[in-house]
């Protein structure tokens, strides 16, 4: 005989069990998930050549060595110093890659830390030695990391819109999906990238394949396509269902040349001291 108390437990047990495998599943569940209202609209509109059309002429900050380079010559300046771009190298607090030169995860928050506690009036320690070094990379965060967005020019934007748009697809249908922004400041859109295009990022990455260099893509317009996605927040996970079998193969021969030719990837005695500064921050 069952209870009524012990088929109320039972019952409650059920219902605990069911939220906690909720909450359980893994972030594959997530990814995995498809809105299948978004893959209407983009059949409907075909957003995927719209929106791969504004990730082509956005306006990326540019974080190349030689700007680098020069904020180390303004701080000298300023300040009677002698950093070299060296200096910063040999600690591995700016890494160049993909033409990029790079703070590490962890560089980046001490540094974003420091002028955060500073505004509020708590200064926080900056290891000895270092000090330099941590005001001349605050001012190359604030310049070209802090706040910073992909925007595109009013003007080419709208013409993006007349070429490839369907009627109803306007600014507001992308500000309203959230995946652009204006900044009515500056009078520019800027490319904001959120939860909508998870659900088109393989039709987006694919077609930006196509547009930029497709089967015949050479070792340069791979970099362009890669700093596009990365740039722009597309991640991959599933290329095979749009693109051809030659279009896979030009990618993947790109990509390992570009894992064999990229100096930051290469093997070097400093892999552990890279892996940690790369580590996830609380």
């Amino acid at each position: 005989m069952i209870f009524a108390i012990q088929h109320t437990t039972e019952e409650k047990l059920k219902s605990l069990s069911e939220r906690l495998k909720y909450l359980a599943r893994d972030n594959n569940s997530y990814a995995n998930y498809i809105d299948k209202n978004i893959k209407t609209e983009n059949l409907k509109f075909n957003l995927s050549l719209i929106l791969s059309h504004i990730i082509l002429n956005l306006q990326f900050i540019d974080r190349s060595k030689i700007v680098f380079q020069k904020i180390i010559e303004e701080y000298n300046q300023a300040n009677n110093t002698i950093l070299t771009f060296e200096n910063f190298e040999k600690a591995n607090w700016i890494r160049v890659v993909a033409d990029e030169a790079v703070i590490p995860g962890l560089i980046r928050n001490f540094v974003w830390q420091v002028g955060y506690y500073e505004k509020k009036g708590k200064p926080i320690a900056i290891p000895d030695g270092k000090y330099d070094l941590i005001r001349c990379l605050q001012i190359y965060f604030q310049r070209c990391f802090e706040d910073s967005k992909l925007t595109i020019s009013k003007e080419k934007f709208e013409e993006v819109l007349n070429k490839f748009c369907l009627l109803e697809v306007k600014a507001d249908f992308l500000i309203e999906r959230d995946i652009i922004g204006f900044d009515v400041k500056s009078d520019v859109y800027y490319w904001k990238g959120n939860e909508y295009l998870r659900h088109l990022r393989n039709e987006i990455a694919s077609t930006l394949w196509l547009l930029v260099g497709g089967e015949e893509a050479t070792d340069a317009e791979f970099r362009r396509y890669f700093k596009l996605i990365k740039g722009a927040g597309i991640w991959i996970d599933n290329l095979q269902d749009y693109l051809n079998f030659k279009n896979i193969s030009r990618i993947c021969e790109l990509t390992v040349s570009f894992l064999n030719t990229e100096n930051d990837f290469l093997k070097s005695d400093n892999e552990f001291h890279k892996i940690w500064l790369d580590a996830e921050y609380d």
